[in-house]
């Protein structure tokens, strides 16, 4: 179960690398910039719970049903295929917020189906708290995405 937890870390990873891009890509637009760069790290905090719960206590993992690491794999190379189309062509300033929010509700759901695997309730409190910080990730980008002060890149 190991491998299952470390690649959930590996998917936190690949969508802190494509936000960190989203960064850049909009560096001129300070305050949506710092957006993206501060989503990112919460996902690089993620991948380390990933990978602690991995070291601790994968020993104690009973997998959901429909949480496999083959399915895993697939949303991992889904991210990092989206990230590849976004190097060959940027996504307006609003396409990218959109597919952050989908990429966000698709993050809360395999967190979820983890809390479900854990008999431990220290464990289940720390997928609880990605669930949680992944619903306030969905509420900033929506927020931004709502104000309407979004620029496109020159």
């Amino acid at each position: 179960m190991k491998e299952l937890l470390n690649t959930c870390a590996k998917i936190e990873r690949a969508v802190s690398d494509l936000y960190f891009q989203f960064g850049q890509f909009y560096a001129e637009s300070p305050q949506l910039s710092e957006l993206w760069q501060k989503t990112a790290r919460e996902e690089l905090n993620h991948e380390q719970q990933f990978l602690m719960a991995s070291r601790l206590y994968s020993s104690q993992l009973t997998p959901d049903a429909s949480v496999s690491v083959e399915r895993l794999n697939k949303i991992l190379d889904a991210v990092r295929g989206v990230h590849d189309k976004v190097l060959q062509a940027p996504p307006s300033p609003e396409q990218a917020l959109k597919l952050s929010i989908s990429l966000e509700e698709q993050l809360v759901e395999t967190h979820l189906k983890a809390v479900l695997c854990f008999d431990d309730q220290s464990v289940n409190g720390l997928f609880k708290a990605m669930m949680a910080a992944d619903h306030e990730h969905v509420a900033a980008l929506q927020k931004y995405l709502a104000t309407g002060e979004i620029t496109e890149p020159a």
